[in-house]
């Protein structure tokens, strides 16, 4: 989405009324994705300059999703070559 699309970004959807009073030096485009571990939020990455904002955010999805599978990889690696196995569950209990 480009910055002359911003107001009716803003204007179809209630959800993103927050953006309205939000400083001028920020411009709010597609294709930025958070980065999430564990349910924390630990950073974002973007990529810009495709055609449209959609094919910008779906490259950024293929990054995130490479990165993941990557960083999944190294720690099997370092897990086989340091003979760690993971420890066994407990048992859940579940409430009365």
């Amino acid at each position: 989405m480009g910055a002359d699309t911003g107001a009716e970004f803003i204007a179809t959807k209630p959800a993103n009324d927050g953006l309205r009073g939000m400083d001028d030096r920020i411009v709010i485009q597609a294709g930025g994705l958070p980065i999430r571990i564990g349910g924390a939020l630990v950073g974002g990455i973007g990529v810009g300059s495709a055609p449209s904002g959609d094919i910008d955010a779906g490259c950024t999805t293929e990054r995130l999703t490479a990165i993941a599978a990557s960083a999944r990889a190294s720690r099997i690696s370092w897990a086989r070559s340091t003979g760690w196995t993971c420890p066994p569950r407990a048992a859940t209990r579940t409430a009365p």
